[in-house]
């Protein structure tokens, strides 16, 4: 059902102002706008109907609106992430990501955007003054320091709750002073497009044995069982074992805190002590301990702390 031609152009209103704001400080509170969108289309949904008569059933009709705003919102947020990679840079996507939503929400629209906005995240300048440069967005102090809080708060967010292997690979590791390899990471799956493979990404969700809510430390990519996988650089295998939760798995280590754990792989086939490459194939992915069918369990832990893999994995 169309909406009332006075009810969308209302609406297209709303979203124009968070678009065209030039200054940031009330910029930053159209991050809510996704959720007042969401909101609004039930209503003006109404207003159709009164126009028209018609039954609707507005349940159906705001989880619609809230999906097409997840998806849109997905869509974005990965084409900033892939610019990031073209780019060949090694800024934080989430940090680029979160300036985007504060600042720049719907430019995207406009031609040759992502390469523009992302080229502002260039070593050496400054991303805000940049950005203002590009776009002509005003940044006071004030509106910089509330964006770097919610940056830092997101970037917090990344982070996952631990458990007994990550306290042992701490521990392990706790004096260590080699620094942090320099260069990307690469994924230890050597296949192109495993970004479409994942499964289950980090964070929350219900758990696919138990169907409690639990954390996912790691990143899932479904591939067949017996696929090799590689160090995500050179380095020293730290542990292998074996658990009910994990089942075999293996744990590699970089330096500067940086270990990758790899679990309910099939066969392990690099011992501990062993120095590795980036080509050495450390382990085989499959099905054993807690899994319901062959993927590969990947995860990155900074500090005994695991981490979103995709901060890594360009």
């Amino acid at each position: 059902m169309a909406l009332p031609a006075a009810a969308a152009a209302a609406l297209k209103k709303v979203a124009a102002a968070a678009v065209t704001d030039k200054k940031v400080g009330k910029a930053v509170g159209t991050i809510i706008g996704v959720a007042l969108l969401v909101l609004v289309t039930p209503i003006l949904a109404i207003i159709a109907i009164f126009q028209s008569g018609a039954q609707l059933d507005l349940t159906a009709l705001a989880a619609q609106a809230k999906n097409e705003q997840l998806a849109y919102f997905e869509q974005v947020m990965l084409a900033i992430e892939d610019e990031i990679t073209a780019q060949g840079l090694q800024t934080d996507p989430l940090r680029a990501q979160m300036i985007y939503l504060c600042a720049l929400r719907g430019r995207e629209r406009e031609s040759g955007f992502y390469q523009q906005y992302i080229s502002c995240f260039a070593d050496g300048q400054d991303a805000f003054e940049a950005i203002g440069e590009v776009f002509g967005v005003t940044f006071t102090e004030d509106d910089i320091a509330k964006i770097e809080q919610l940056v830092g708060m997101a970037q917090q967010a990344q982070a996952g709750p631990g458990n007994g292997i990550h306290a042992r690979i701490a521990a392990l590791t706790a004096d260590d002073q080699t620094p942090l390899p320099e260069g990307a990471f690469l994924c230890p799956l050597r296949i192109a497009g495993w970004k479409s493979l994942i499964t289950s990404g980090f964070g929350m969700r219900v758990h696919p044995i138990s169907g409690e809510r639990k954390f996912h430390t790691g990143l899932d990519i479904g591939v067949d069982e017996g696929t090799p996988l590689y160090p995500a650089q050179a380095g020293k295998v730290l542990i292998v074992g074996s658990d009910a939760s994990y089942g075999n798995y293996v744990v590699v280590y970089y330096g500067g805190g940086m270990a990758t754990l790899y679990a309910h792989c099939s066969r392990i086939l690099a011992a501990e002590g062993q120095e590795v490459t980036a080509e050495t194939v450390i382990a085989r992915s499959g099905n054993t301990g807690n899994s319901t069918g062959p993927h590969a369990h990947i995860e990155f832990i900074l500090n005994g702390t695991p981490q979103n893999p995709k901060k890594y994995l360009k």
